[in-house]
């Protein structure tokens, strides 16, 4: 028989015939608000109603996937295997009026968390915790997040792209960007000699971090397609505390990163003077989901 429960009470359907032995059936459970349906290969064998006297067919809307075996009257005379694969919790969204990215976003699949790893958080953003300082490198990166925290030594200016961001987008989801913020602030010595010029970009769909990586379809190996997004600039003279204007990009149409592949936030520095005591620290936002 198949057996529903309400708030600890089992409520049990009438008697359904044994499914048979060393085969492989598909069983499913449909619930609405009436009623609890019980299907095996597809046809129907029990349903459960709302019984008099309760609110719903169960106590709880949001409910976990578990499975026992249950010998009510007897004891078997071999230990019985219940053996699962391919277990698929899903609840129909109806017409809720909800854009897509909501929708994602509302499952749990917004950009500031991951989908795979216990929902960690993506961003670079530790509690009470200043940023490392990042070693800005054209093959590696600076930090493998997807934005947050950032600071790093004012270097020379140079036509150099740096990885200051690569993040590896999780196998079997694609990233969706719908927008980003920067924020730079002067935290060491004033600025000398020259002023810092901080020339922002995205990359999108790389295959490794290093931006030496050359396209080659016969080994599925890509450069980033790169999306400028704005400049910040700090002048000669500008002291310890001095922010520059915030960028700020939005894109109406997301930008799309696939499973497997780096999205990256690329900075060039192309005017400056390498001073070790002038650090720039900054923050990184990153606005979209994953599917």
């Amino acid at each position: 028989m198949a057996r529903q429960w309400w708030g600890g009470t089992q409520i049990a359907s009438v008697a359904v015939a044994a499914p048979t032995v060393n085969v492989l059936h598909a069983f499913e459970l449909k619930m609405t608000k009436d009623e609890a349906g019980f299907e095996i290969d597809h046809a129907s064998v029990a349903t459960i109603a709302v019984p008099t006297g309760y609110p719903s067919i169960t106590s709880n809307a949001r409910l976990p996937l578990l499975a026992r075996t249950y010998n009510p009257t007897f004891q078997p005379s071999a230990p019985t295997q219940l053996k699962l694969g391919g277990c698929v919790v899903a609840q129909k969204i109806y017409d809720t009026n909800k854009l897509w990215q909501t929708a994602m976003t509302a499952m749990g699949r917004g950009a500031y968390h991951s989908p795979v790893t216990a929902f960690a958080q993506t961003a670079n953003h530790a509690n009470s915790t200043n940023p490392a300082s990042a070693t800005l490198s054209n093959t590696t990166a600076g930090y493998a997040t997807l934005g947050g925290r950032f600071q790093f030594a004012a270097p020379a200016g140079a036509a150099t792209d740096y990885a200051l961001f690569a993040y590896l987008v999780p196998s079997g989801y694609r990233l969706m960007v719908t927008g980003l913020s920067v924020s730079c602030v002067n935290t060491g010595a004033a600025v000398a000699t020259t002023e810092t010029i901080l020339d922002w970009a995205l990359g999108i769909n790389a295959s490794a971090v290093s931006f030496a990586t050359a396209d080659n379809f016969t080994t599925n190996a890509y450069a980033p397609r790169r999306i400028p997004v704005g400049m910040q600039s700090f002048l000669v003279g500008d002291a310890s505390g001095k922010q520059a204007q915030n960028v700020l990009a939005t894109f109406d149409t997301p930008l799309c990163v696939n499973g497997g592949r780096y999205f990256h936030v690329i900075l060039q520095v192309p005017a400056g003077t390498a001073t070790p005591s002038e650090v720039f620290r900054g923050d990184v936002m990153i606005n979209g989901w994953f599917e």
